[in-house]
C-alpha cells in the first residue's frame, strides 16, 4: 500500500509506506526529543539536517509497530516557495 503524506498539500510532497508525523520545533529541541525516545526504550535513528536541507532533521522510531518518521520542519513551515 503507498500512502500520500498530508504535507503534500503544503508541497511536501513524500511517498512512502510507514506513518509520518510533522511538527515544527527548533532543531535543539528536536536533538532532545530523540534522546527523550531513546531513554523511553524505543530504537531510535536521528538525522540531523545539513545547510542543503529544507527539513530541520527526522527521527526514525522502529519497533513492533513498524516505522514511524518524526520529520522537523525546524520552524522553517511554511515553505518558503509556496
Amino acid at each position: 500500500m503507498r500512502w500520500r503524506g498530508g504535507k503534500q498539500a503544503h508541497r511536501y510532497v513524500r511517498h512512502t509506506e510507514d506513518i509520518d508525523l510533522g511538527v515544527n520545533i527548533a532543531v535543539r529541541d528536536f536533538v532532545s526529543l530523540a534522546d527523550r525516545l531513546r531513554t523511553a526504550g524505543f530504537d531510535v535513528a536521528l538525522r540531523e539536517p545539513d545547510g542543503e536541507d529544507p527539513l530541520g532533521g527526522v527521527i526514525d522510531v522502529s519497533g513492533p509497530f513498524g516505522l514511524v518518521q518524526i520529520v522537523n520542519f525546524g520552524e522553517r513551515f511554511p515553505a518558503d516557495n509556496l
